[in-house]
């Protein structure tokens, strides 16, 4: 099961397990991606909504910040960063938001709350009180509970009773669906296999399957460290409990997030894993190299040219051309185009909706807030972090420059042009092949349709790339033609855009949301590159740690879900 098909380092993607710094090692276990330093701090994210910090004893009373100052006692953890204690989650949280504002006079000091007042947690911000007592006599969550059920041999070790809370109010804002009741009950089982404690059969009694990718099987206990290419006696050097997921076949290992044979490892170069023939550039881009069939690695020197610089795009490194985007003014992920104005080359940058201003340094206002009561803020605020932790759904971006067709308003596209479709929550791109045709992936186990197939595309692991009528992909949507990224990437010829798109025709291919999508496949037939913005501002958002703490407390699941843990 996979977080992602790369993690980003320092602007530029890697593979985990990679060792960043000294002291510093990042590696993925099962469903989780995991930091670890040599001062005490884990940190682990399943790449939706859950999040978990684990820091040493010594450390105790001495930090501050979201997770409250570590001192055992919940009811002072909503502390702002000039050490006054506030009742309101939201409050708490928008004072700890980056770049942190103190005041001149700041100093520690410990908080007391005298008459012990419960903080507000938002508990009941996306779900109100008499809808989650409900919840709690119908939802499937009980089975968490159950005597006879099968976490029944972790209660004496672990209480359920926060996990239970947890996984009523996820599905009462969400919907008692299988995947947010499967989750819920996730963190539950890797709690007790943290602990040594064995969970059978759990899966089986709750439709929770895991779908394990080609050359694996699932298991209820493996190597919480298993060997992977780059590191083949991980296994036989781990102290850690076994955990579920889906382990390699007898002679696979992991490559990446893939299970290849023992031949098919690829290469390690100065501390880092390459695939077998991924392509890389050395930090000072005097080199360029190519992991080899051989698992060796094959460098050749190399010179930016004179208008080229060093630098990185698209989280790869490499020499661009020097420009008003090269490197990039836009900041919170803003997008940069290039523009010509009569006397010069300048640039623009198309800001995310959360962000305005020239290079998107300035927090947007929403106009229509103020016409809120604050519980409608509060709401409205938890849905959109929320959706943007899960990332699940991808916002959509539309400048006021772009001419939208649909299937009875049709444009012009030319063989070989993007189209961008926008469904109702997200984007989906093809490829224009000529004749009303178009190419594009779809769910393996989905026919021909529309928004439907492309929608459940998002929470696929395997795709089947098909040539179907642009009308018909469209539906009832709109779509654009957007060759946006011709200006950093030179297209390739018409010819070969096309021959290598017919070369897809009816395969199966992998597919991953932020990895390896829609987007990053018909970027892949006309430059040669995958690049998704979408993807990376999915990535951006989710913020590995300091997105789902936000998200966390936005949702209201502050109360206790930010657990101190001492070990």
């Amino acid at each position: 099961m996979r977080l992602y098909s790369f993690e980003k380092l320092d602007g530029v993607r890697v593979i985990p397990p990679v060792r960043p710094h000294e002291g510093i090692r990042i590696y993925q276990r099962a469903t989780r991606i995991y930091l670890e330093t040599d001062f005490g701090l884990y940190v682990s994210f399943d790449g939706n909504q859950n999040a978990e910090i684990k820091l040493a004893n010594t450390y105790q009373n001495r930090v501050e910040g979201l997770c409250g100052n570590f001192d055992g006692i919940y009811r002072n953890d909503f502390t702002n960063p000039d050490g006054v204690w506030v009742r309101n989650v939201n409050v708490f949280g928008e004072s700890w938001k980056v770049p942190v504002q103190r005041t001149a006079s700041r100093r520690r000091r410990d908080v007391s709350t005298e008459e012990e007042e419960e903080p507000d947690t938002g508990l009941f911000q996306g779900c109100d009180e008499s809808t989650l007592e409900q919840q709690n006599r119908t939802s499937r969550c009980q089975i968490l509970i159950e005597s006879n059920g099968p976490f029944a041999n972790c209660h004496s070790t672990i209480s359920p009773d926060f996990y239970l809370t947890s996984c009523l109010f996820d599905t009462c804002v969400e919907g008692d669906d299988n995947a947010t009741l499967c989750r819920s009950l996730e963190q539950y089982v890797l709690a007790c296999q943290e602990q040594g404690i064995s969970v059978e059969g759990w899966r089986q009694q709750t439709l929770c399957s895991m779908e394990c990718p080609a050359n694996s099987n699932y298991s209820s206990c493996m190597s919480a460290c298993p060997a992977s290419c780059a590191d083949l006696t991980s296994p036989s050097e781990c102290d850690s409990p076994c955990v579920e997921g889906c382990e390699c076949l007898p002679g696979y290992v992991l490559s990446g997030f893939d299970c290849v044979p023992y031949r098919q490892c690829g290469c390690t170069y100065l501390d880092k894993y390459y695939e077998i023939g991924e392509t890389f550039t050395t930090d000072d881009c005097s080199q360029t190299c190519l992991c080899t069939e051989s698992s060796s690695v094959s460098c050749s020197n190399i010179v930016c040219g004179g208008e080229d610089i060093c630098g990185i795009s698209n989280y790869t490194r490499g020499c661009y051309r020097s420009g008003p985007c090269m490197p990039s003014p836009c900041q919170n992920d803003g997008v940069c185009s290039e523009t010509t104005n009569d006397t010069s080359l300048t640039f623009s940058c198309e800001c995310t909706e959360l962000y305005t201003g020239d290079t998107c340094g300035t927090e947007r206002i929403d106009q229509t807030a103020t016409d809120q009561t604050p519980e409608e803020k509060d709401y409205t605020a938890a849905i959109v972090v929320g959706v943007l932790a899960g990332a699940v759904v991808v916002l959509i971006l539309i400048s006021s420059a772009v001419y939208l067709f649909s299937a009875a308003n049709p444009g012009n596209p030319q063989p070989g042009d993007l189209i961008e479709i926008f469904r109702p929550a997200y984007q989906h791109w093809a490829l224009y092949l000529g004749d009303g045709y178009i190419i594009n992936v779809t769910p393996v186990d989905e026919g021909p349709s529309s928004s439907f197939a492309s929608a459940k595309s998002v929470f696929s692991r395997k795709a089947r790339v098909r040539m179907q009528l642009l009308k018909d992909v469209v539906g009832n949507d709109t779509y654009q033609i957007n060759n946006k990224y011709d200006n950093t990437y030179p297209p390739l010829p018409m010819e070969e855009i096309i021959r290598r798109a017919e070369y897809y025709i009816d395969q199966e291919v992998s597919y991953d949301l932020l990895g390896n999508n829609c987007e990053h496949f018909v970027t892949l037939l006309r430059y040669g590159e995958r690049v998704s913005e979408q993807a990376n501002r999915a990535i951006s958002a989710i913020g590995f740690v300091t997105a789902a703490a936000n998200a966390f407390y936005l949702l209201g699941l502050l109360r206790r879900r930010f657990r101190e843990r001492q070990y």
